[in-house]
């Protein structure tokens, strides 16, 4: 089943509200297909998104302090529990 879907946009997402908006839309329309009913996606904590944003450019400037081999245990943990805390779903 396909479905053809407006997403009120440009080009590309300016903003983050922009792309959480069409984060939850795609979710939602996912579900209904997979699942033959609606759910109401929420929107992640701002506090935790921000932490994952801080930490992901940091990654990405410093990678002396982000080496590979550190990438293990907590830090794995925090980041995985963090974007499961954005894919969160209402029900």
């Amino acid at each position: 089943m396909r479905e053809v879907i407006e997403i009120p946009t440009g080009h590309n997402l300016r903003s983050s509200d922009d792309a959480i908006k069409t984060f939850m839309l795609i979710t939602k329309l996912i579900y209904r297909m997979q699942h033959k009913e609606d759910i109401n996606p929420i929107a992640p904590d701002r506090e935790n998104m921000v932490k994952l944003i801080t930490y992901e450019r940091e990654r990405l400037e410093n990678t002396e302090k982000f080496k590979p081999k550190e990438l293990t245990g907590k830090r794995i943990l925090l980041a995985k529990a963090t974007v499961s805390d954005m894919i969160s779903i209402k029900i």
